[in-house]
């Protein structure tokens, strides 16, 4: 499967919930949360991290967020070299920037600013008009005509975009930026929604499609199709893990657990796959664990009064523990 390592997903907050727009704009740059003073005037001079900056003035010095400082006649980008703060900052001068009208393009968004000439993503000048544009959220932006990720151009209409955790669509087309630009092959974008939207386990459809990430879900159906969580989604007649069918048929007693794991009336399964239990009252998921196999791998462990299972296969408990890293 593309883009993503072998992962789970925790159960998805809503997508309007305060937590899910925040963390939409935090992470469009990397957001340094440097120590109280980390820039200031001390006897006449500008001290930044500890180090005295010799090309900004402390007349009109001001802090415009972590990313950015400016004075009277400068603009300078900061650079953090390591987010594992305190770290000494490096400046950038930006040639370009106006001190008087530069300014965050959202308060309390690192890494993008605007004057009257110019939008920047961190040292980089958008190609964008500064009066129109507005941030998208996951590092994209636009102004009336053009859409951005970052400084760079992406081919999407700007009247119709929409921006998701995992997919980007317009009017036409479905995509996805995690790693690679990659198509939603076969998407309608005129039709595309977003079943459950996130980086980990992602589910669309259109008017004709289900979708995994960018593959279609061979089989199931868009009017009935529903997401389960944690990589689990079913139709009016079928239960998918991922893009593919799971094993139970058992579409009124279908439960996922967490981490891949899931159980109806009579079965248990790790994605998608039945295996046996041996004492199904005792039954629980314990969670990501190392475990030292040829692959020298990491792996979803549960337990029940028997046996610990590792990615669904099990292990008799007195054994277990020359596995564990």
């Amino acid at each position: 499967m593309p883009f993503l390592p072998r992962s789970h997903a925790l159960p998805a907050s809503s997508a309007i919930a305060a937590e899910h727009v925040a963390h939409k704009f935090t992470d469009d740059h990397d957001n340094p949360t440097p120590a109280p003073g980390w820039a200031v005037v001390r006897n006449g001079k500008v001290v930044i991290g500890g180090t005295v900056r010799k090309k900004l003035s402390a007349a009109g010095f001001r802090v415009v967020n972590p990313c950015y400082v400016k004075d009277d006649q400068h603009v300078f980008y900061v650079f953090w070299p390591t987010k594992e703060l305190p770290a000494t900052p490096r400046l950038s001068l930006l040639t370009e920037a106006d001190p008087e009208t530069f300014a965050p393009v959202m308060p309390g968004v690192c890494g993008w600013a605007r004057d009257k000439s110019h939008v920047y993503y961190g040292e980089k000048i958008v190609p964008v008009e500064p009066a129109a544009f507005e941030l998208l959220g996951y590092g994209y932006g636009k102004d009336a005509v053009t859409v951005v990720r970052g400084a760079e151009k992406v081919a999407l209409d700007a009247r119709t975009v929409r921006i998701g955790a995992f997919y980007q669509w317009d009017a036409t087309r479905a995509c996805a930026f995690v790693m690679d630009p990659a198509a939603v092959k076969g998407a309608d974008g005129g039709t595309f929604e977003v079943i459950h939207d996130g980086v980990i386990e992602p589910f669309a459809k259109d008017a004709r499609h289900v979708f995994y990430q960018t593959q279609e879900i061979k089989g199931a159906d868009s009017k009935t199709f529903r997401w389960l969580g944690d990589g689990y989604g079913r139709d009016e007649r079928t239960i998918f893990f991922r893009d593919g069918r799971a094993e139970s048929t058992d579409l009124e007693h279908f439960q996922p657990l967490k981490w891949g794991y899931a159980r109806d009336a009579a079965h248990f399964y790790f994605e998608g796959k039945r295996f046996a239990v041996a004492d199904p009252k005792t039954f629980r998921v314990l969670g990501m664990r190392d475990y030292v196999d040829k692959l020298g791998s990491a792996g979803y462990v549960a337990e029940d009064s028997v046996h610990f299972y590792y990615d669904g296969k099990a292990y008799a408990k007195k054994s277990w523990w020359q596995f564990w890293k």
